[in-house]
């Protein structure tokens, strides 16, 4: 290992530090070298980055915050208020774009949102709506140089620990940036992108990774019988539903969308599409979520019951139905459709599958509301209010939402939006989860486990870099 850390990962890319991704693999290489106002700790709470402090309005309306003094970009310039205010103003543009259909995501909750300079360390935003979990952008939102801002993203310095040295095919180097800071990991990082995950476990075992991220099961066997070697599993903050066309259709009525969660033998699919490696869904959202009930219980696989509510919904004599799927992400979506159409012939339900190879058209095809009767999607937002409010909330009718109409949620969800006080608002997201849970807009399948492998010595000295529940290395 030497002074070089070597993660090998399945992919990664250095584009615009506004331009929103999602990818673990890219979030890794841009949160070493950019900082947010904001970010997670190992446990995914909020915590303070370049914001030193904030305060908030009664309403939720009104941010102000305090940037941490003695902070300096690569390039040695002085962090300042306007630049934080110039980064939020770029990043919330209705033209950055995003893959998979999040383009323009920002600029749905950030877009009208006025932007005030108070002086040299602290300015104000200034909402439309209540938004008492703005934090939870702001993670995402990488503050940069406002003279930087339409630059060539390589060029772009920012705060964190590391800056980009080099890029060449699928190699990023970044140095140590020496800016009086302590480092959790006193290393050059050398990112190595390879998609081919037993590649990936080859290069492990041969040496050339001191870490390999996002391995399924069957690629740990060889490593984890290795001398020198240490597996870490974390479950991923990843909910894999099937969203169900709740506008028009069988999925219209809340029993057969009971029946059908009824009549899901999820921890089947878990074993057979997922290698035993997943945690069942009790709703929407997965453990590591804000306002998660861990009391809450699954639906169980209750096939008498399934029939019974469809029966009451008029098709005793059984039904049809489309489900529309992609060929990737989640990469198991074929096998999760072989269970499904064995299971619902069980009650009495005829499934049929379409096949879309185009990931990206797909996406665009749900955020279209073009999913036939039913998709399997995965839902990556960390945030509890990103969620809610673009899937399910129908007084917004966000780019996910699939027709689901609950007065009674959304009042629990504006609510919890105007809610600065951190306990009042879990207990109204715990309320509005089991509401959603039991009118079942989707049905609630499971989250992904992954594995990181590396090397004992580097697992004993920096027992933290491999621990954030997000899989995310932390440096």
């Amino acid at each position: 290992m030497d002074d070089q850390l070597r993660i090998w990962q399945p992919g990664g890319t250095y584009p615009d530090p506004h331009l929103w991704v999602e990818s673990r693999s890219d979030l890794n290489i841009r949160f070493a070298v950019f900082e947010g106002l904001v970010g997670y700790d190992a446990h995914l709470n909020i915590i303070p980055r370049l914001a030193s402090s904030w305060e908030v309005s009664e309403d939720a309306k009104e941010w102000t915050f305090t940037l941490r003094e003695n902070v300096y970009f690569h390039d040695g310039t002085p962090l300042r208020a306007s630049d934080a205010v110039a980064s939020i103003r770029n990043a919330s543009r209705a033209d950055v774009g995003g893959a998979y259909g999040t383009g323009a995501l920002l600029y749905s909750y950030l877009g009208n949102a006025q932007l005030e300079l108070l002086d040299e360390k602290r300015f104000c935003v200034k909402l439309e709506q209540p938004m008492a979990d703005l934090p939870d952008l702001l993670v995402y939102i990488m503050i940069i140089p406002e003279k930087s801002i339409g630059s060539a993203p390589e060029t772009i310095p920012g705060t964190g620990l590391y800056r980009l040295e080099k890029h060449e095919n699928n190699r990023f180097i970044l140095k140590r940036h020496q800016a009086g800071r302590d480092h959790t990991v006193p290393f050059e990082l050398h990112f190595i992108a390879e998609k081919d995950a037993s590649k990936r476990a080859a290069a492990f075992l041969n040496g050339e990774a001191d870490i390999i991220t996002e391995l399924e099961w069957p690629q740990t066997t060889g490593i984890d019988a290795a001398a020198d070697s240490a597996v870490i599993e974390y479950h991923l903050p990843v909910a894999i539903p099937l969203m169900l066309n709740c506008f028009t259709g069988p999925f219209a009525d809340v029993r057969v969308r009971q029946a059908v969660n009824f009549g899901t033998d999820v921890d089947e699919i878990i074993q057979k599409a997922c290698g035993g490696t997943a945690v069942k869904l009790t709703g929407p959202l997965t453990p590591h979520h804000f306002g998660y009930d861990h009391h809450a219980k699954p639906y169980p696989y209750d096939t008498k019951r399934a029939w019974q509510l469809l029966a009451e919904a008029g098709y005793a004599d059984g039904l049809e139905v489309t489900m529309y799927r992609p060929a990737v992400m989640p990469n198991e979506s074929g096998l999760v459709a072989k269970c499904l159409k064995e299971q619902w012939a069980r009650i009495g339900i005829k499934l049929h599958i379409e096949v879309q190879p185009d990931r990206e058209q797909y996406s665009q095809d749900v955020r279209a509301k073009k999913i036939r009767d039913l998709c399997i999607f995965d839902s990556t937002p960390l945030s509890t209010y990103r969620v809610l409010h673009e899937k399910l909330d129908s007084s917004v009718r966000g780019p996910w939402w699939q027709g689901y109409d609950s007065p009674a949620f959304n009042s629990l969800l504006a609510k919890a939006a105007r809610t600065i006080d951190s306990d009042a608002r879990k207990k109204l997201y715990t309320e509005a989860l089991q509401l959603c849970t039991e009118e079942a807009p989707w049905v609630f399948l499971y989250s992904p486990i992954r594995f990181f492998a590396l090397t004992w010595d580097l697992f004993d000295q920096y027992p933290g870099l491999c621990q954030r529940a997000d899989g995310l290395i932390s440096f």
